[in-house]
């Protein structure tokens, strides 16, 4: 896979803790039987084989009523999100209550997430991709990323750390180990440490 190429941006003094998740690129698709209509929207996807209360990103096409609750496929499009209630159903976050009734027809999509059981990570800041300096360092050993078995990669830089690298303009890469030793560089960018105002608090 391409590394994602995503910006981050810290303030200096502050916690820093987001969460990205890895989907597999093979998507899966189940039929949808029924709709019902609300706010969440209410999907029958018959064992459709995912985890109760997993939150999922979701594609729906091919539903003949309420056609507004269709996605525009699922390569490109935006997806909506669902939590899995049961075996056969899932609730979607879409407010479908004002709409038309369902007639008939349907497909979910989703990606699997990668199960990063046993995988380790290692996140690190430079001043520039060609320097050997390193202003941070994030790892599963050091307690700095956790890896979920839903594919999270939560990565977390403490406000004492923030405060001590200053304001700064560098880069970063983020890779992730699996089992057998591969290395998969899974996203890059620069990095922003910031001054929103200066600390007046102790």
């Amino acid at each position: 896979m391409l590394p994602i190429q995503s910006d981050i941006q810290i303030l200096q003094g502050a916690d820093w803790q987001p969460v990205l998740q890895w989907l597999s690129e093979d998507p899966v698709h189940k039929l949808i039987t029924g709709v019902e209509i609300g706010l969440p929207t209410i999907l029958t996807v018959p064992a459709h084989g995912f985890t109760v209360n997993a939150r999922m990103p979701v594609w729906i096409t091919n539903v003949q009523g309420p056609r507004a609750l269709n996605t525009d496929g699922y390569t490109d499009a935006e997806p909506r999100w669902a939590t899995v209630i049961d075996a056969d159903t899932l609730a979607v976050d879409f407010d479908s209550g004002s709409l038309q009734a369902y007639q008939r027809g349907g497909v979910l999509t989703t990606r699997p997430a990668v199960d990063l059981t046993g995988w380790s990570g290692k996140q690190e800041i430079r001043p520039d991709i060609n320097s050997d300096v390193v202003l941070n360092s994030l790892t599963t050993e050091n307690g700095g990323i956790t890896l979920g078995a839903d594919g999270t990669i939560t990565r977390h830089i403490t406000a004492a750390q923030s405060t001590a690298m200053g304001p700064l303009q560098g880069v970063y890469i983020l890779e992730l180990t699996d089992p057998s030793g591969v290395v998969t560089r899974f996203a890059q960018g620069t990095a922003c440490v910031a001054q929103d105002f200066p600390e007046v608090t102790s």
